[in-house]
Parts: C-alpha cells; structure tokens; sequence
C-alpha cells in the first residue's frame, strides 16, 4: 500500500529549494536495492513476529486464524476508510479485487490453498488492521510496504504453495512460529516479544547506519544535530519516509531489469522469519540509469547524416528506449532539455504540488494545488497528460491535447526559487511570470497503467493497457506526420537491383502508404526495416536460386507443391498406416495402389485447371496474398508483383494489417507487450497465427526472426528532423 506522506513544503522563514523528500527517498531505494545494511531481510522478520505475537497471544496458531477473528470488525470498518484503502490497493493491486480479499478474511484458512493468505492478502489485512483499529499500536506503514514488497518477490519465485514461494510469504512463517507446521516447536509469547526486542535493536543500528551513508548534500540540508530530519514540526518522519522508499522498490522488483532478486541461507526459513532475501542490483545498468538522472543522454545528431537535414533513425530510437526506461519526471525532464521551447510545468496529483522549470530543468517555483479528485486519471478531473495553459482567474485553466478544458485551484502557498534559495510567492505571479502564455503542463498519472513514453520524436502520454477504456483518460492523439527518409543499404552483401529498387519504393510511398494504413512514423520505419529482413529471409534479396526457379516456371511449382502434398504425402500415409496394422508386405501394397490412385486424380486437377499459381508465394518477399486496399489503391497483383516495388508497396500493406491483427491478439496473450510486438509479427506473416492463439510462439528460439535480426544490421534508415 502506497503511504500518504506529510509533505512539508513551507517553512515559517527562508526556504531551501533542496527537496529533503525526493532526495532521501532516491538515495534510500538506491541503498536499499542492495539491502544495505540488511534492512529488508530485519524488516521482513520483525513485521514476521509482530504477527506471529498477535496470533500466539489469542491462542491462534497461524496467521489465518488471526484474520478470521478480526475480519468482522474490518468489514464493519468506517466505510470512507475502506475506500480510501480500497483507492490504494487499486493502484498497487491492479488486477486483484479488493472487496473480494476483505470477504475472504472470514474464510482465511492456512489448511486449504484456496483460503490461505499470501502475501498481497496480508499487505491488506494490516493496513485494513493499522487504519480501522484506533488501538493499534503495534503494525505501522512498513509492515505494509514490506509485505507488499515480499509478494512482489514471491511471484518471481515460483508457482503459489511450492517450496521457493512459501520462502517469502509470510503466513507459512507465522505458522512455524505460531505451532501450526508438525515438528517445529511453538514460541512462546515471552520468546517472541524477546526477538521483536532484539530486531528492533538491529533494526536501530541498521537505520543509524543508512543515515550515515546518506550523501554529505541530504545530511547538510536535511539532518539536524541529531540526526533526526528537518521538518517545521519535532516529529521525526525517517520511518514513514523509508516506508515509502520500500515501497517505491516494491514497485520496481519484476518490472525493472536493474533490480535482480535473490535469497540467501534458504536453509532457514523453518525458523521462522530467520529466511534472508537480498535485492542485487546490475550495477553498469544501474550506474548508466544514476548518470541519467543528473545529465541526460545526447539525442542523434546529423552532423554524422551523410544526408543534410537528417539524422540516423536508429540512433533517434536508441534515444527514446534510454529516455523511456526513466522515471516519468525524468522522462518529461530528459525530453525537454532537447526539445523544450520554454518553461513548463510538472504536476505530480499523488503530492498535490506543482513544480514550474526552464526548459533546461533548473526549478523555477512550486506551489501547492488542490485538486479534489487528485487519485483519478480520468480527464474530467483534469487527470494526467498533457496541457497548455489557457488563462488564471484565481483557477489554473487548462486544455488537453483535444482543447477539452479543465481547471484546478492552489492552495494559496508557493515559493519562487533562484539558485538555492526559494522564498515564499503569490502563485498568480509565478503563473504569469513562468507559464503564460505558452508554457506546458505535464500532470503525473497517478494509476499505474498510465504513463508518458517518447515516441515518433514526441513526449505522449498512453497507457500499457492493451484493452481499454481509453475515451475518459487524456491519451496523446496519435500523430500521424511523416517525416521523409533516406534508406541506405550498408551491407554490400545486399546490394542487390532487387534489395535497391524495394527499398527505393519504400522511400518513395512513406506518405501514402502511411495515411492508407493510419500508421505512425515509427511504425512505418520499424515495418520498413521488417520488410528489408523478410526479403533477406524469403529470396536473399532476389539472388536465391530457388527463387529464380519460382518465379521463373510458378506453374511447375504449383505442380510440384500439389504432387508432394497429395501423391507423395497420402502415398506414405496409407504406408505407415497399412504397416501398423497388418505389416511391411501389406503396406507396400497399400502404398502403391495409393501412388497411383492419387497420380491420376492429380492429373484430372490439371487437366481441368484445378491445378495453378494462384495460391504460390510470389515476389522477392514471397507474398501469398496481395491485400485488397494495396490492390485497389496501385494496382498490384499476382501478375505484376513480382516487381521489386510493387513487392515492397504489398509487403507493407500485409505487415500493416498483421500488425493489426496481432495488437488484437495480443489482448488474449500476456506475453505480448508493446516493447516485443515485432518479434511475433512475423508468426502472422509466416501463416502461423496458431501459435500466437496457442501461446507456443517462442521468439528468442525462432530461427527465422534471429535471421531476420541479422539481416537488420545491414540496412540504416536516416530521417528528416522535424519537431
């Protein structure tokens, strides 16, 4: 569960523009994504025995149990808390239905694997537990996060109930703490509250620690003399504010490639909570994302174009890909110091404060808005995306990428920041000076399906939900523009007439086949290249001998391809058949008198002309069916594709509509993620959609895409600039 954090923005005097919040959180996740100090395996064994001491002192020997006891009065709950907390799991649970855990805590059952809790259902139960119970003392915001995390951790362990599952899940170690598990002696409540005691102590030790690692710029803007954070109230907020660093890792472990899972001394987990899990961290990538973080990666130039005006498409792509594994903060922050004409603005809803910056990223003021609906991504409650600024009337006036409008208020607080030093504002002024008339807005999605990705040389706002809805929620309009291009093929290997004259074409008819197929400008460039690897694979870029032969006689093809299907095929099917059930000497009879059977009807095929080329694979890239728009639209058939540009225009056409058909598939296919889509396409292309339905589409192991690949390598696209 995500915690809601005390935000403190303003104090009573100067204030410093360092951000103590963001800056401990980000250094801390860093920390803990090595389980430094072991703070992660502490944590998991103390809120391990916070649990385990409430069941033990009710007489209950397992977690189950417990939650059974306590499920009537969370049911029961103050109805506005159980929203609330039902808003939070719906951010963090996605797919999980929250109303259906909290009417299976009457049914918890650690007996049956039907009712049994893991972990994702004990995250809930203590923070349904903590909210609802004014008397609750004991569970607090990290036994939340850390549980949440542990379930994260869990799934990339195995299937539910195996023994690598139960490793982290934090209802099997109560029951060996609590005397469910047969042979595992029960603690007692004495010895328990002793090792909550001793943990603690560690727990202390390891806290003490990580804020003496914390960077010498946390300490000095943040920490006072003793160590506590520097807030305009005496309360120290290092717990909740680590809470939210374990839970800002919990979000990243199984979603992000940096972040790499294992457990250590397994051995222990019988002992109850005693199981150590480390988060190892790849260090290169991770050491390339921090750099990121303070100096963006330089976009594509075109002073190494051999093209005036155009820079390498790959390079553009390899781009985006580094900007895009960010943050989306420092996606937008990335994007606009390249891109960005002037100062805009960054609205993070969960937080409620909007933070104003040049378009070189320096901060130029914040201040604190109220936005009534802030946990909504919908557009009617000027949810996330993107928006220029129409006017401030007391509200901020805003229009989407639609001209839909919306506006939101401020809560009367603002700081204008210079250097180091912010001080406090009128937020009217700091509108007026830094946003209009012509600065942007970028509102954070707070759902976390929603995000923002470069794309097509543009910052979008999308969502990596493949089914919808998307009519309510501020998408970027698809953008259509193409930008022309140059197709050199460096390879000299593929530097045939054909490989020239085929990629001429898709130079050529960018635009057309663009708007008759509503495909974007990287899709186009991303198929095109796909095209050049087909023709690689199909005909070696039409100097195949056995394409040559095809082309040459498709009559003697269609010939050959019906012999070997019906004569030769059903010839050695009624052998292996006759063979099984009345042996060798039976089966050769049966084989020949097939042979022959089927050798006349196959001549009666061709002598009525049943017999054709209609069905063969024709042109350099071997298209069986020419589609109906690409027909309509140029003319090309059968006839005449074997042309190289009449076969590049239909490879294009049949690859835009695969690509249709497989973004629908790829609803029914989990599998198939918008990042890995291309390497499916050619399973349509090929006839084998079965495999994309049957879910046995195995592309790191299909030899015809790593060809493909190869092929890639040799031609480069280079592309106007336009922004």
């Amino acid at each position: 569960m995500r915690v809601l954090l005390i935000f403190v923005l303003f104090f009573t005097n100067t204030v410093m523009a360092f951000d103590c919040e963001s800056q401990f959180l980000k250094e801390a996740e860093e920390l803990l994504a090595t389980d430094h100090q072991n703070i992660l395996s502490l944590q998991f064994k103390l809120t391990t025995l916070k649990l385990s001491k409430k069941a033990v002192s009710l007489n209950k020997s397992n977690l189950e149990a417990l939650i059974r006891k306590y499920s009537r009065e969370i049911k029961n709950g103050d109805q506005r808390v159980l929203n609330g907390l039902e808003e939070l799991y719906r951010r963090h649970g996605k797919t999980t239905d929250y109303k259906k855990i909290i009417e299976n805590f009457k049914t918890a059952s650690y007996w049956n694997k039907e009712t049994r809790f893991y972990n994702q259902d004990v995250s809930m139960f203590i923070t349904a537990k903590r909210t609802l119970d004014p008397d609750e003392k004991d569970l607090d915001e990290r036994d939340s996060a850390i549980t949440w995390l542990a379930d994260k951790l869990s799934k990339e362990m195995g299937e539910k109930s195996s023994s690598e599952f139960n490793l982290t899940n934090i209802s099997s170690h109560v029951a060996s703490i609590a005397g469910s598990i047969k042979g595992v002696p029960k603690k007692s409540f004495e010895q328990i509250n002793s090792e909550i005691e001793k943990t603690l102590g560690k727990l202390a030790e390891a806290f003490d620690l990580l804020k003496d690692d914390l960077s010498q710029g946390f300490k000095l803007n943040c920490l006072d003399d003793a160590g506590k954070i520097k807030t305009c109230s005496s309360k120290d907020l290092f717990s909740p504010w680590l809470a939210e660093a374990i839970q800002g890792l919990a979000d990243k472990v199984g979603e992000n490639k940096i972040y790499q899972f294992s457990l250590e001394d397994q051995v222990k987990n019988r002992f109850g909570g005693q199981v150590e899990f480390k988060i190892r961290t790849n260090l290169n990538e991770y050491i390339k994302r921090k750099a990121w973080m303070e100096n963006f990666p330089d976009a594509p130039s075109t002073d190494l174009s051999p093209y005036e005006g155009y820079e390498s498409y790959q390079e553009r792509i390899r781009w985006q890909k580094t900007l895009n594994q960010l943050g989306d903060e420092q996606k937008i922050k990335g994007f606009n110091k390249e891109n960005g004409k002037g100062n805009y603005g960054i609205l993070d809803k969960g937080k409620g404060v909007l933070t104003i910056y040049s378009s070189k990223g320096l901060t130029l003021a914040s201040i604190l808005v109220s936005q009534k609906k802030r946990h909504y991504d919908q557009k009617k409650f000027s949810g996330s995306g993107i928006y220029s600024i129409a006017s401030y009337d007391g509200n901020l006036n805003i229009l989407d990428q639609r001209k839909a409008s919306s506006s939101f208020a401020f809560e009367g607080n603002a700081v204008a920041c210079s250097g180091e030093v912010c001080i406090d504002s009128n937020p009217e002024e700091l509108i007026n000076k830094y946003l209009l008339p012509d600065g942007i807005l970028y509102i954070l999605p707070y759902e976390e399906a929603n995000h923002f990705v470069i794309k097509n040389n543009k910052l979008n706002h999308t969502t990596k939900s493949l089914a919808g809805p998307f009519f309510d929620t501020n998408f970027s309009p698809k953008d259509r523009a193409a930008f022309p291009i140059e197709i050199d093929i460096e390879d000299p290997r593929y530097q045939t007439e054909t490989a020239k004259e085929f990629m001429q074409a898709l130079e050529d008819e960018k635009q057309k086949i663009m708007k008759l197929y509503k495909l974007d400008n990287d899709e186009y460039n991303d198929l095109a290249r796909y095209a050049f690897g087909i023709m690689g694979n199909e005909s070696e870029f039409g100097e195949n001998w056995r394409y040559d032969v095809k082309e040459a006689m498709p009559f003697g093809v269609a010939l050959i391809k019906d012999t070997k299907k019906n004569v030769f095929g059903k010839t050695s099917k009624a052998f292996k058949e006759t063979k099984e059930k009345d042996g060798w000497f039976s089966a050769v009879g049966a084989g020949v008198s097939t042979y022959f059977k089927e050798l006349i009807k196959r001549d009666v095929r061709l002598l009525t002309g049943q017999i054709n080329s209609k069905n063969n694979s024709r042109g350099p890239t071997q298209i069986k069916t020419v589609p109906k728009k690409i027909e309509k639209e140029y003319g090309i058939n059968k006839d005449n594709i074997s042309k190289p540009s009449n076969s590049a225009v239909a490879t294009m056409g049949f690859l835009a509509e695969a690509m249709v058909e497989l973004k629908n598939r790829a609803k029914k296919n989990p599998d198939i993620t918008k990042e890995n889509r291309m390497d499916y396409l050619h399973y349509i292309y090929m006839g084998s959609t079965h495999e994309i339905r049957n879910r046995t589409a195995t592309p790191d192991k299909n030899i015809y895409l790593r060809q493909l690949k190869e092929y890639l390598k040799g031609v480069k696209i280079y592309q106007r600039v336009s922004f």
